[in-house]
């Protein structure tokens, strides 16, 4: 789950496969490394892992929110 805090600043929501191999900061250092690449660089990447994902009041999960109003 990602939200968009602002044009250059993110949070990504994830939880961790208890099957996978890989830790959390591997994980973590994966994706900031392909998300710098494909935003070159400019984006500020926070990571939260959780339990579960949270979802909408309609009981859905978004992939992508974004939390802040263009102007």
């Amino acid at each position: 789950h990602m939200i968009q805090k602002s044009y250059s600043s993110i949070v990504i929501q994830l939880v961790k496969d208890d099957a996978s191999s890989k830790s959390e900061k591997q994980i973590e250092e994966e994706l900031t490394k392909e998300l710098n690449t494909e935003f070159k660089g400019r984006l500020e990447i926070e990571y939260q892992w959780l339990d579960t994902i949270p979802t909408d009041e309609n009981g859905k999960t978004k992939l992508i929110e974004k939390v802040f109003k263009v102007e």
